[in-house]
Parts: structure tokens; sequence; C-alpha cells
């Protein structure tokens, strides 16, 4: 897997993270939304790896192993498709 995958993955989770903290502030005449801040992990945080390069958050890792096997699938049926077209 490439770097600017894992970089596009990180920061779709990240967004998906922050997004999913979203609240209601009830301040003013308008509509305010804002991150909970008890709820929103800083980006570095949720992403944090340890001395091996593997994410800290078990949550994170999994979405990698899932992120990395559909990859590895899609990969497997392109070449399926691409043999078939020869």
């Amino acid at each position: 897997m490439s770097a600017i995958d894992q970089k596009r993955f990180e920061d779709l989770v990240f967004n998906r993270h922050f997004i999913s903290t979203i609240k209601h502030t009830g301040l003013g005449g308008c509509c305010e939304l804002m991150p909970d801040p008890a709820k929103c992990l800083p980006q570095a945080e949720l992403m944090a790896k340890d001395g091996k390069g593997n994410y800290v958050r078990e949550d994170v890792s999994a979405m990698w192993f899932g992120w990395n096997l559909h990859a590895k699938e899609v990969r497997r049926k392109c070449h399926e498709i691409k043999k078939d077209l020869e």
C-alpha cells in the first residue's frame, strides 16, 4: 500500500470521527454546530502509531486491515478482468 493510500485512509477515518462528534451548541439565534471537545480526538492522537508503524488504537488498526483487504481484492478482480480481455 502506498503512502498516498495510507494518507487518504487516515484523512477519511479522521473526517468520519470528527463528523461523528458534531453537536448543536444551541448558542445564539442561528444553528451552530461544533465538535464535542470531550469526544473529538486530535488527528495525531487518533492516528498514533507504535514503534513498529502499527496503529495504537485497535479500532483504527482494524479499519486499516479492512482497507488493505478490500484494496487487495479490488486489485485481484482488476487483474482477472484484464486477463479476460487479453
